[in-house]
């Protein structure tokens, strides 16, 4: 559900909700492995990183 709800918040082209639903699908399996491993502040703080890397790669070599 939470993919969805980060896809819909995405909506630029259906391509792009498309490749951002799966996006969010990595990024909640990301948070669940390190909430198992570590705690909730870890695995929000990665989650937020690897987030805006993906933003930064995309700012600076696709846009």
């Amino acid at each position: 559900m939470m993919s969805f709800a980060f896809s819909q918040g995405h909506w630029y082209n259906w391509l792009y909700v498309v490749a951002t639903f799966f996006n969010g699908l990595f990024f909640n399996t990301l948070y669940l492995k390190v909430y198992r491993l570590k705690n909730e502040f870890y695995a929000i703080l990665l989650v937020i990183m690897v987030h805006a890397l993906y933003n930064l790669y995309g700012f600076l070599f696709v846009g």
